[in-house]
């Protein structure tokens, strides 16, 4: 994988604009979501082309296309369902489950561990590596008997769990073929599992590089990941450089948060021009719950990075499933000419569990008919 160290002081959009005029079929990646939605603006705005042979993909959006299977990916409600199925009687005495609802954070804890264990690449057979304590070995037994029990499950139902499908036989050959490159954008730590997964892109073809807006010296090329400690420039740098003062506060929860910034933008520190032009950015929480949480501040005195687009909407929505749908047709070519289409289940079923898509088409007494297909196993229809 190639790095490239642009630096603190480098200018993102300007950098990746000239990229962009070159037109050339990369697929960047950011891992920032804040400068995802603001060089995705920027790009919107600029490159109205529909045939530019580039993309642009957040982090979340990339791996969700790269992973393919044809099995059922189980939801995040269904989950502690399914840990609770998964319970015999002598494990549910062991870890003191009475009910289903006694099961639900167990299940969280048990999905997180099982997921950084195969993110990590752990063999957690090997309770040496793993560092165990004596009196932990009985509970950890106990969840490895679990996580036996429900990849039985799934095996014999033809569903999946999230982490079980970042593996790296379902790279989907068929999403990556789309670009001879993929650019990093800002990714400043690489699990052992993505190590493995760049090597596989590359043993395909697919160039892989990382652009980071850090200097050589900050970046552990061996681990793939920033150093512990890296510089910074100085606050009269940023001041004078770009006219930016940076200030960093750190609050105990959103409440104290909400009322440090409003102290702040209200004391005589900040004149009224000033404050006008103050951006807040939320380092812990995502976009979404941002939002929220910013409504409840005076918007004439704030200027807050937030996307909003029309993702949000119901039609956004259902035109997503349709394209899924549509998107993964598989053509059959029969001896006598004709040609058959083969759809499958699986987008089916996604776009089967909302509502807006039923009632935009009119297929909601289809339902029970349709699930007739998804308890027999179809992998297409």
């Amino acid at each position: 994988m190639k790095l490239t160290y642009l630096g603190l002081k480098s200018d993102l959009k300007e950098i990746l604009s000239e990229e962009f005029n070159r037109n050339e079929e990369v697929l960047y990646v950011f891992e920032n979501t804040s400068s995802f939605f603001e060089i995705k603006r920027e790009y919107l705005q600029t490159f109205q082309n529909i045939f530019n042979n580039f993309k642009l993909m957040n982090s979340y959006d990339f791996y969700e296309k790269l992973f393919e299977t044809d099995k059922i990916v189980i939801k995040e409600e269904k989950q502690a369902v399914l840990f609770y199925n998964s319970l015999d009687k002598s494990i549910k005495r062991e870890l003191k489950i009475k009910n289903y609802y006694d099961a639900i954070d167990i299940a969280y804890n048990f999905y997180t561990l099982f997921s950084e264990l195969q993110e990590y690449k752990v063999d957690y057979s090997n309770k040496e590596e793993l560092g165990l304590e004596k009196w932990q070995e009985k509970t950890f037994d106990e969840l490895v008997k679990i996580n036996k029990n429900i990849e039985k499950k799934v095996q014999e139902k033809g569903l999946i769990l999230p982490y079980m499908l970042r593996r790296k036989e379902n790279i989907s050959d068929v999403f990556i073929k789309k670009y001879k490159k993929i650019c990093f954008i800002n990714k400043i730590k690489f699990t052992p599992f993505e190590k493995e997964m760049i090597e596989i892109l590359e043993s395909k073809g697919i160039e892989v590089e990382n652009k980071i807006q850090l200097g050589k010296n900050d970046f552990d090329e061996e681990k793939l990941q920033i150093k512990d400690s890296f510089s910074l420039p100085e606050k009269e740098e940023f001041e004078r450089d770009f006219g930016v003062n940076i200030e960093i506060h750190e609050y105990e929860n959103k409440f104290t948060q909400l009322l440090g910034m409003i102290k702040k933008l209200s004391s005589g520190d900040i004149s009224g021009e000033d404050v006008k032009e103050c951006k807040i950015y939320d380092l812990q929480g995502s976009i979404e719950n941002n939002e929220s949480d910013y409504h409840l501040l005076n918007q004439s005195k704030i200027k807050y990075n937030l996307e909003i687009t029309m993702q949000k909407t119901k039609i956004y929505k259902v035109l997503e499933l349709l394209y899924n749908i549509l998107e993964n047709v598989r053509p059959v070519h029969l001896k006598n000419g004709d040609v058959h289409y083969m759809f499958k289940v699986k987008e089916f079923y996604n776009a089967y569990k909302s509502d807006n898509f039923l009632n935009t088409f009119d297929i909601g007494k289809t339902y029970s008919y349709f699930q007739s297909f998804a308890r027999e196993d179809y992998k297409y229809i």
